[in-house]
């Protein structure tokens, strides 16, 4: 079923509109839940949580594009519970490494904060604008997807090594993008 479709049985209140959202969309919804919480449980509770509020919202919102709708809805979501259930102690999650390497570009203070600031994402989208768009797919795949190294570089169809040099090269020209715009000091 389009995308299209699916939001039309949201439209028109069909209980469908939530199965035909699991199939076609479950797959990368829980990958981005599980790449931030690693606990399968709770991304069972996000996955609901996304359907019910994608439910809740689209009566009267037409998402442009109802995957990246979603997706915003799950991380955004799963981000929350990550704090809430205190998971960020737990060692070795995508997440945690993925703000960490942020952690540089963005300050010392609360990454996820700054990260999700609308100054600093505005500054961010004009960063990518003016990379490659194989450097953009590897940011996003990295950076917003917490897809870990090896699924960004897949992704990208760049090398695991060229995909660590790239992302090392652009968060130091991002510290200096957002440096020059302001948004960050020194």
């Amino acid at each position: 079923m389009k995308d299209d479709e699916i939001i039309q049985l949201y439209w028109n209140r069909d209980e469908n509109a939530i199965k035909e959202t699991e199939v076609r969309f479950h797959k990368i919804l829980a990958s981005i839940a599980y790449r931030i919480l690693n606990n399968y449980e709770d991304v069972r509770e996000c996955l609901n949580d996304t359907y019910l509020k994608a439910w809740h919202s689209m009566p009267t919102l037409w998402p442009r594009n109802l995957c990246a709708y979603l997706c915003k809805i799950i991380r955004n979501d799963a981000i929350d519970r990550y704090h809430s259930n205190a998971t960020y102690k737990r060692q070795g999650q995508t997440y945690a490494v993925a703000l960490e390497e942020l952690n540089d570009c963005l300050g010392k203070n609360d990454v996820q904060e700054n990260f999700d600031a609308m100054v600093t994402g505005e500054a961010i989208t004009r960063f990518l604008k003016t990379c490659r768009k194989e450097q953009r797919v590897l940011f996003i795949c990295r950076y917003f997807f917490y897809d870990d190294l090896k699924e960004a570089a897949r992704h990208a169809g760049v090398s695991e090594v060229s995909a660590k040099v790239t992302l090392f090269r652009m968060r130091k020209k991002l510290k200096e993008f957002l440096e020059k715009e302001g948004v960050w000091e020194k």
